[in-house]
């Protein structure tokens, strides 16, 4: 998977958060509307989520802008992480929408391998550094991206957590 800043999954955060709300809104019509504030966080934290995503496809855009680039093995590992990501993510929205509590659970645990992920692309980042097979010109911005990702990671598992608290059995 590539990394670019006009990628398909750039264009696929576009617009995220308001799918999400119509989906979650038609999914509910036939059910007793839940209580506003679990709403008001997953809408709080769909903000959250997509400024944190236009924060790393900025730093992105900054490097590239730059003539900056990551190794082959760096850029791969970041098109992975933002991959697992982005899949969370939706199982996450998905779950929310339809009050799928298994797809929540399901996103949750798979939160230890996605952070062990992250850890080992921040060690071998480290080590590629160390061996000057990366520059230090991109190293900030590949261990910030990886920082991005981990808060991502840890935002798909707040919106998850709420498919319990929005869709109660009443």
């Amino acid at each position: 998977a590539k990394l670019a800043p006009t990628s398909p999954r750039h264009t696929r955060l576009r617009g995220l958060p308001a799918r999400v709300a119509v989906r979650l809104v038609v999914s509910l019509r036939k059910r007793q509307l839940p209580p506003a504030l679990p709403l008001l966080k997953a809408a709080s934290e769909l903000e959250h989520l997509a400024d944190l995503a236009k924060r790393a496809l900025r730093k992105a855009e900054r490097l590239w802008t730059q003539g900056v680039t990551f190794s082959p093995e760096g850029k791969a590992e970041l098109a992975r992480i933002v991959e697992r990501t982005l899949a969370r993510l939706e199982r996450a929205l998905t779950a929310l929408a339809t009050g799928n509590r298994a797809l929540a659970e399901r996103v949750l645990a798979e939160y230890p391998e996605v952070l062990a992920e992250v850890e080992a692309s921040r060690e071998a980042h480290l080590r590629r550094l160390r061996d000057r097979v990366e520059t230090r010109a991109s190293t900030l911005t590949h261990l910030d991206l990886l920082l991005l990702l981990e808060e991502l990671n840890l935002g798909v598992n707040r919106l998850a957590r709420l498919v319990e608290e929005i869709h109660k059995e009443g």
